[in-house]
C-alpha cells in the first residue's frame, strides 16, 4: 500500500529527512530533477514553466535550470524578479538559474502569456504548492484561466495550481493538468473533493533513497490499495477446480425502476471470483437484465404494480436459493 500525506504530515516527513541528514535544499534540487525527467519524457523543444513566490516555484526554477541544459528552450514566466523571490529556497534557485541560458519573464500581459504558451511544447506548473489554499490572487488569477483556456500540454508540480491540497477543493479556478508529479507522497487532495478532476495522471518522486525506512515514522492519512497488496489473500487454486466449488452467489435485487443494483451485484460477484452468479429480480425489469448479462442466469420474480417485488415473490425467492445453499 502506498501512504497518502496530509500537508501536515508531508511537513513532518520533510523534518525527518532532514535529521537523517538530507537538507531541504537537496530535497528542493532533487524535485526538480524529478520534474525535468518527467517534462524530458515527451521531448519538448520548448517549454514554459510558470513559478510562483514559493518553494513550489523553487522546484520549478531547478527543472528550467537542467532542461536549459538539456538543449530545451526554456521561458520561465516569475511574478516577480528573482532577486525578489520571498522564499529563500526559491530565491537562491532562481538568482543561480538567472545567470544561465533561461530567458525570464517578469509580469507578462495577458496577451504576452498567451503567445508564450501558444509556442511551448509543453506548459510547467510551479505556481502554488501545499501551502495554498482559499481564493487566488493576481497575477496568478488571470495566469491560470489563460492556460486552460488554451489547453496545452500541462505538468504540475507537487499539485495543480489552485487545488487545497489538504481538502482537494477548488474555491476559484484550478491548472488542468495533464499530469501531476507530486513528491515524496501522494497528497490527500489530489485524490478527494475537486482533486481527480484537476490532477491528470499522477506521478511520485520519492527524492529520497532511504523513503521507505523513514515513512513509516509520520502518521499516514489515507493509503492507496493496489493490486499487488492482494495478492498474499488470494491461496493457490487446486488443479480440480470448477465453477461449482468457488461458491455460489444468488442476488435478489432490482425493480422496473432500478434495474441496475441487480446487474453491477451481479457483476461485482463474478469479478470478486464467485463460480456461479444467478440474479433473481421481478418479472418487469428480468429481460432487460438478461440483455445486460447475457453470461448470468435470471430468474424471473413476480413482480407488482409498480415493478417491484409482490406478494407472491418470497416463495419464489426461497425456491431459488435453494439452488445456492
Amino acid at each position: 500500500m502506498r501512504p497518502v500525506l496530509s500537508c501536515d504530515e508531508v511537513r513532518r516527513l520533510e523534518d525527518v529527512i532532514e535529521k537523517e541528514g538530507t537538507s531541504k535544499a537537496e530535497l528542493m534540487e532533487f524535485a526538480g530533477e524529478f520534474v525535468a525527467s518527467e517534462a524530458l519524457k515527451g521531448n519538448p523543444s520548448r517549454v514554459v514553466i510558470l513559478v510562483g513566490f514559493g518553494n513550489n516555484g523553487g522546484d520549478g526554477w531547478v527543472a528550467a535550470d537542467i532542461l536549459a541544459q538539456k538543449d530545451v528552450h526554456v521561458d520561465v514566466v516569475s511574478p516577480v524578479e528573482p532577486d525578489e523571490i520571498s522564499a529563500p529556497l526559491a530565491r537562491h534557485v532562481a538568482r543561480r538559474t538567472a545567470g544561465r541560458d533561461v530567458n525570464i519573464v517578469v509580469g507578462p500581459s495577458k496577451d504576452e502569456l498567451s503567445e508564450l504558451i501558444g509556442e511551448a511544447d509543453l506548459v510547467i506548473d510551479a505556481i502554488l504548492g501545499t501551502g495554498f489554499h482559499g481564493e487566488l490572487r493576481p497575477p496568478f488569477s488571470i495566469w491560470i484561466p489563460v492556460v486552460n483556456e488554451l489547453e496545452p500540454t500541462v505538468l504540475s508540480v507537487d499539485v495543480p495550481s489552485g487545488l487545497d491540497a489538504q481538502t482537494g477543493v477548488v474555491e476559484h479556478d484550478c491548472i488542468r493538468a495533464t499530469r501531476t508529479a507530486t513528491m515524496l507522497a501522494p497528497k490527500l487532495g489530489l485524490y478527494s473533493a475537486d482533486g481527480p478532476e484537476y490532477a491528470g495522471e499522477i506521478v511520485c518522486g520519492r527524492l529520497y533513497d532511504q523513503l521507505d525506512e523513514v515513512i513509516d515514522d509520520v502518521e499516514h492519512e489515507a493509503e492507496i490499495v493496489d493490486p499487488a497488496d492482494l495478492i498474499d489473500f488470494f491461496e493457490p487454486l487446486p488443479m480440480n477446480i470448477n465453477k461449482y466449488s468457488r461458491g455460489s452467489v444468488l442476488v435478489v435485487a432490482g425493480s422496473a425502476t432500478y434495474p441496475g443494483a441487480a446487474m453491477m451485484a451481479a457483476k461485482a460477484a463474478a469479478r470478486a471470483g464467485a463460480g456461479y452468479v444467478a440474479v433473481a429480480c421481478p418479472s418487469a425489469c428480468a429481460n432487460l437484465v438478461r440483455m445486460a448479462l447475457p453470461s448470468v442466469p435470471v430468474i424471473d420474480i413476480p413482480s407488482d404494480s409498480r415493478g417491484a417485488f409482490g406478494a407472491a415473490a418470497r416463495k419464489a425467492v426461497c425456491k431459488a436459493a435453494e439452488k445456492f445453499s
